[in-house]
């Protein structure tokens, strides 16, 4: 069985279709849908590797967040936060062969290592960490 992913303060799980707000840089706010969990997704290599586990949501635009599960606790950061469940299943799950990271000359089975960037645009994977 899958060890459960907390928001920050441990008290509310993690589930996929979950309305959520997240800050980028100092400023910029926005809504998404959790589109990955680990160890509830099939597992995804650009989510997944060297004992690093991401949750991904998808923001309102199309773009893509990844942020980190904080491994000593199993929580996110204080920047994501629980809006509301998703009673009606609108979301599409992170599929494992879904590229989410869009580089040159990458091979598909070479898992991504992420950097920290300042703006998140459609259909890239961002890394706030």
């Amino acid at each position: 069985m899958a060890k459960k992913i907390y928001y920050h303060g441990g008290e509310i799980e993690v589930r996929l279709g979950d309305l959520v707000e997240t800050s980028v840089f100092l400023f910029w706010r926005c809504q998404g849908r959790v589109v990955y969990v680990p160890g509830v997704s099939p597992k995804h290599p650009e989510m997944e590797f060297g004992g690093l586990v991401k949750v991904a949501i998808k923001t309102e635009d199309s773009g893509m967040i990844g942020t980190v599960v904080i491994p000593e606790t199993r929580t996110l950061r204080k920047k994501v936060k629980f809006i509301a469940r998703d009673p009606d299943g609108r979301f599409e799950e992170v599929k494992p062969d879904e590229v989410l990271l869009k580089m040159k000359n990458r091979d598909p089975g070479t898992p991504v290592k992420f950097t920290r960037i300042s703006l998140c645009s459609t259909y890239q994977l961002c890394d706030f960490t």
